[in-house]
């Protein structure tokens, strides 16, 4: 697989699903149990940290974190790793120059430990390319974002700015694939969440940062992913067009 994928780290989403695409037909379907690694993170030569994209939508940090996850990332963009820095410099640099603004990375300070900690569970280096060298670390400003100028910075809670997503979670989703079929949603139910998407994988990925989401539908002549909560489907019926994973 490495070899059809690509060769270097900087892979991107689309490359690796449409590898991956390819080869999911060929696997034993309705007792298969799917090990995926969210969003292929088990892919040889894939590093999550530079699987990044750049929402121009201004919100607090906090919804930035959910739209990214909406587009099935982990969340707001870890940075840690130089490479990842030097890759966010450069998707971010024609946004940030152009409006003269910031964008939030995953990070946040933790006042009892007094510490700012990546959203992956790291701590942040004070060390690392902070406009305040060390950063400030004050309760009012507890968010990161990278500046404008290519510094990071920790701004206010209520500050609205672009986010830029990223990947850092390693985390297997377990369940069922049952291609040609869909469920057999129950009218009065109001739950299940329909979008755009490309990919059964990234369908399944998205079903994978929900955790009251127990089954998914992608339809290919659609290209739609639908979530369903519990008690949201009856049973599945046929569909060439879908195929549904079931979270075990």
């Amino acid at each position: 697989m490495e070899s059809m994928v690509a060769r270097g780290t900087e892979i991107q989403r689309r490359e690796i699903f449409l590898v991956l695409k390819t080869l999911t037909p060929l696997l034993p379907t309705v007792t298969t149990v799917l090990m995926l690694m969210v969003t292929t993170h088990a892919v040889r030569g894939y590093d999550p940290y530079l699987d990044l994209r750049l929402i121009t939508q201004r919100t607090t940090a906090e919804q930035g974190r959910q739209l990214c996850r909406e587009r099935g990332y982990d969340g707001l963009a870890v940075l840690r790793k130089q490479n990842a820095f030097q890759r966010a410099l450069t998707i971010t640099e024609n946004y940030r120059t152009r409006n003269s603004e910031g964008v939030y990375i995953g990070g946040t300070l933790c006042p009892s430990q007094n510490k700012i900690m990546w959203d992956d569970g790291r701590e942040a280096s004070d060390d690392a390319s902070w406009g305040n060298n060390p950063p400030v670390k004050k309760n009012k400003k507890p968010n990161v974002m990278l500046g404008a100028r290519g510094a990071m910075w920790m701004v206010t809670l209520d500050s609205l700015k672009a986010s830029l997503c990223g990947n850092y979670l390693i985390q297997p989703i377990q369940g069922r694939t049952y291609p040609g079929q869909q469920p057999d949603v129950i009218q009065s139910d109001s739950t299940a969440v329909t979008s755009s998407v490309n990919y059964f994988l990234l369908c399944v990925s998205l079903c994978g940062h929900d955790d009251i989401c127990v089954a998914v539908e992608f339809n290919s002549d659609l290209l739609t992913c639908t979530t369903f909560r519990a008690n949201s489907y009856s049973n599945l019926i046929d569909n060439p067009a879908s195929k549904t994973f079931v979270k075990n």
